[in-house]
């Protein structure tokens, strides 16, 4: 599912994808459901995708649409990634999207798709500047640290009722891990954490010969919902 505009086109509603959107989420499953009967609905959610779909388990519990779920790379907590974010290297990830951010809404201005000042975009300087003016408004946040506590994973992870793979990399210059939601992720029955000292961002592809790489992220994917299919 693409999220919001991210599909290669705007989508025609005023707000844009946020990690609050579980709600198309559970349109898209219960079509999928209702659509193909008896058959199994896996899950696979990345980096701002994953907490989407943490999200919709936790709010689902024993009723989600799906068997089995795998999350990779997932900000799990939106505030301490905000910050990651604004330190070190990964500033230049925060200018690269604040850019893509602000290109995206100019365009939905001009679409007449968008109700937001022009001028406001002349402040934008970060993501959470981004969250600060729009993300959060539009969803219904009064502030950019409201959403980020709502949306966070530690708010559904305890409840999750559906086998999730959840796989997380030490080296993530986006992503900062949070202690509280790795105990979280280990008391539960229903998940399952790989935390690995390499991988980066979504990077997790390995193997010694030169251009014969090995997909591990999608073997250890599909290993995981063979486990429950």
């Amino acid at each position: 599912m693409n999220l919001r505009s991210c599909g290669g086109e705007l989508n025609r509603k005023n707000r844009f994808y946020c990690a609050d959107d579980s709600n198309d989420l559970a349109e898209l499953l219960d079509w999928c459901a209702d659509s193909f009967p008896g058959k199994p609905v896996l899950g696979a959610g990345f980096s701002l995708g994953g907490l989407l779909l943490i999200k919709y388990l936790g709010e689902q519990q024993k009723n989600s649409r799906l068997k089995v779920a795998v999350v990779t790379s997932a900000p799990l907590n939106l505030e301490r990634g905000i910050k990651q974010i604004e330190s070190g290297f990964s500033q230049l990830y925060n200018k690269f999207l604040t850019k893509y951010l602000d290109r995206k809404a100019r365009l939905k201005i001009e679409s007449n798709n968008y109700e937001l000042p022009v001028d406001n975009l002349n402040k934008l300087r970060s993501i959470k500047d981004f969250d600060e003016m729009i993300t959060g408004p539009l969803c219904g946040f009064d502030s950019a640290r409201e959403y980020y506590s709502s949306c966070s994973a530690n708010n559904f992870i305890p409840r999750i009722q559906t086998p999730t793979l959840l796989i997380q990399a030490c080296t993530d210059p986006l992503i900062a891990l949070d202690q509280e939601i790795i105990q979280q992720i280990n008391n539960s029955q229903f998940t399952r954490l790989i935390k690995l000292n390499n991988g980066g961002h979504m990077g997790f592809i390995s193997g010694k010969i030169p251009l014969r790489p090995t997909y591990w992220l999608e073997e250890t994917g599909t290993g995981f919902f063979a486990e429950f299919c």
